[in-house]
């Protein structure tokens, strides 16, 4: 009966911890300086989607704008084209192409982000991104 115990729980475990190595959403709460790039942590990319979502819940200054894109994480080479977003909003850009997308299935990626060229200032963000 122990040796059953101990088994059903590291069966949880290790599908538990499967469950965090692949998530496909990352949460984040950054800091974007006036000049320079922040990033997320990194998440997995779960699907073959060509359009990568964010979800932000606070934005902490009226009126800035904020650049992001996608990045795969070993090599920081971009996988989308810049979108941009302006206060607490869920925005979509897409992949550069269809195979940006697909070829990247089970890889680490991250979020980019910069406050844009009219915004002169630190800007905080806080949301969900999905690469889809």
């Amino acid at each position: 009966m122990k040796k059953t115990g101990i088994l059903l729980t590291s069966i949880l475990l290790i599908s538990l911890i499967g469950q965090i190595v692949y998530a496909s959403t990352v949460n984040y709460a950054l800091t974007l300086p006036t000049i320079g790039t922040n990033y997320t942590n990194s998440c997995t990319k779960a699907t073959t989607g060509t359009t990568a979502y964010n979800n932000c819940t606070f934005f902490g200054w009226s009126g800035s704008g904020v650049n992001e894109w996608v990045e795969r994480q070993s090599d920081n080479v971009d996988l989308t084209v810049t979108g941009w977003f302006s206060g607490a909003v869920n925005s979509s850009f897409g992949y550069l192409t269809p195979s940006a997308a697909s070829d990247n299935v089970g890889k680490s990626v991250h979020f980019a982000m910069k406050t844009d060229s009219s915004t002169w200032h630190q800007c905080d963000v806080k949301g969900t991104a999905d690469p889809k």
